[in-house]
């Protein structure tokens, strides 16, 4: 068992450039700030079992910081407003711009409610940056079954954005 402070020097550098391949400089929630917003919604548990388990539960922080950041950015009181985002501009692979992670984000709690393992695989791929091989290493799944179900997700979360 291992602390969050012990654990956090483990997996900082790929946290940054995480939040760094995702995000530009003109975003308001950017690199080390969205690593330490996501490490100071974890922070408070210990006793992680592994660096892939601590680092699980920092990517969701991150997912839940970006998400709960833009839909404050995005209210009437702050001057904006969410627009509705074309699905096929989506870069699942590359840099996505803000309102489009949360359209994605609200498509990806859906699909879990459908289809968890496709949920997981796209936020380990789309919010964790790993590769198809570092997912199935990951999930204890063959490659073939992530690309296939990364290749599904992709196709289902689309149809759900368009709708």
């Amino acid at each position: 068992m291992n602390s969050s402070s012990e654990m956090l020097p483990v997996v900082y550098d790929r946290l940054k450039n995480f939040a760094k391949s995702r995000f530009t400089q003109n975003d308001s929630l950017f690199g080390t700030e969205l690593v330490h917003e996501a490490y100071l919604r974890v922070a408070k548990s210990d006793g992680w079992e592994s660096q892939a388990h601590f680092f699980g539960a920092v990517r969701n922080a991150m997912r839940n910081a970006i998400i709960d950041h833009l839909r404050k950015k995005s209210t009437e009181k702050h001057g904006g407003n969410l627009k509705r985002v074309d699905a096929e501009k989506i870069d699942f692979e590359g840099q996505a711009v803000l309102p489009e992670i949360v359209a994605l984000s609200d498509a990806l709690d859906e699909l879990a409610k459908h289809d968890e393992r496709a949920a997981n695989i796209v936020t380990l791929r789309f919010f964790a940056c790993m590769t198809e091989d570092e997912v199935a290493e990951e999930l204890e799944l063959s490659r073939r079954t992530v690309s296939r179900d990364w290749t599904y997700a992709k196709t289902w979360l689309r149809q759900a954005m368009e709708q």
